[in-house]
């Protein structure tokens, strides 16, 4: 494993030297800010009911070259957030990656970063004493020093709203930023596919590039990274290659490099390939088509974890085999909608959401 590492770091720094220094920020585009600056601000309820859906109606989703979006009517405060949410939807339609300030609240994120950090010390713990818990908690085998997946749980022993709990009802919840966009994209039937912390440390490889998902004509899987701290360019920031979550000239040139390679280092070489780095705040979030080329940086300075959150779009095809395994708790594992989220999310007491329907089931034990 470490000798395969080693090669992917050496590739990675390779196609660095292709880029030239051509990374640039990541920046909200114009149209979606403009869009928010035209539409009075409606903070979200915290523990509203989910609004009442017409029987029958599926998701609703996109497909690579066009979207579906709901059609505003003029007057309710309901129609400006849609009027942003179809500004976000058609740039990450379009570009496959759209970051998004202040998905939730700054004192949110650092309150979900303490709940994390004690997550991953009691999953060390648990794993300590039965190590055959590492896959339902690490995503793996063993724990990696410097970059590794914490899958993490719904619900906390905290009393009241749970860190992990209070979160997701700030991304999720209906008339949230990004809460609506993944309703857009996927439908209240999408499934949450992917639920984890992601945990880099000092010293870790920059990424090769690559996808998460190969090509089909529907998106199959939309991923989020949240910042539960600031992230700065010299902790390894997510770049992304804009466009190439479909076949683009140099999308297909880079497959092709697969077998033959000066073609995939003449497309990062030119001017179509574009890489853009995103620098987040705290509770700041990127949500990217996970078909799109992509890779994380080297970490030159302290910790950095995120949230990530994927929900799978029911309308796409081929879901068995999108060249991605769910990251998630293998009890959580196809049984949440986004509906059901907020379904949960909405239930009173606030402690209360999750504790019925994610019951773990036992976990393997090591004989002695």
């Amino acid at each position: 494993f470490a000798d395969q590492q080693a090669a992917m770091g050496r590739l990675a720094e390779q196609e660095r030297a292709l880029f030239g220094g051509a990374e640039r920020e990541l920046v909200v585009p114009r149209s979606v800010a403009e869009a928010a600056l035209t539409s009075p601000s409606s903070p979200p309820p915290k523990a509203a009911k989910p609004p009442a859906r017409k029987r029958g109606r599926g998701g609703v989703g996109f497909s690579s070259s066009s979207a579906k979006v709901k059609t505003p009517t003029t007057g309710s405060p309901l129609v400006v957030e849609d009027r942003v949410t179809a500004a976000r939807a058609k740039v990450l339609v379009r570009e496959g990656v759209l970051k998004i300030p202040e998905a939730m609240s700054r004192e949110t994120a650092l309150s979900l970063r303490e709940a994390v950090v004690e997550e991953i010390d009691d999953a060390r713990a648990a794993v300590r004493a039965n190590p055959a818990l590492a896959m339902a908690r690490f995503h793996a085998r063993e724990e990696q020093q410097l970059r590794s997946f914490h899958l993490l749980p719904l619900r906390t022993g905290h009393g009241g709203d749970c860190p992990i709990v209070a979160a997701t009802r700030e991304l999720l919840s209906p008339r949230t930023p990004l809460g609506d966009l993944y309703e857009t994209l996927c439908g209240p039937r999408g499934v949450l596919y992917d639920f984890y912390a992601l945990r880099t440390e000092r010293g870790s490889y920059r990424q090769p590039v690559h996808y998460d998902t190969p090509f089909q004509e529907v998106p199959p899987l939309y991923a989020t990274f949240v910042a539960l701290q600031d992230v700065a360019k010299d902790m390894g920031p997510t770049t992304f290659l804009p466009r190439t979550h479909t076949q683009t000239p140099g999308r297909l040139e880079w497959d092709r490099g697969l077998v033959e390679p000066h073609r995939r280092d003449a497309f990062l070489r030119s001017n179509a390939a574009e890489p853009r780095y995103v620098l987040l705040n705290a509770g700041d979030a990127v949500i990217f088509d996970m078909r799109i080329l992509h890779f994380g940086d080297s970490n030159e300075a302290r910790t950095r974890l995120m949230l990530n959150l994927t929900f799978r779009n029911p309308r796409a095809q081929g879901l068995s085999d999108l060249g991605h395994v769910p990251c998630i708790r293998p009890a959580y594992k196809g049984r949440l909608t986004l509906d059901d989220v907020r379904k949960e999310l909405a239930r009173s007491p606030a402690d209360a959401a999750f504790a019925d329907i994610l019951a773990e089931p036992p976990l393997p034990v090591i004989a002695e």
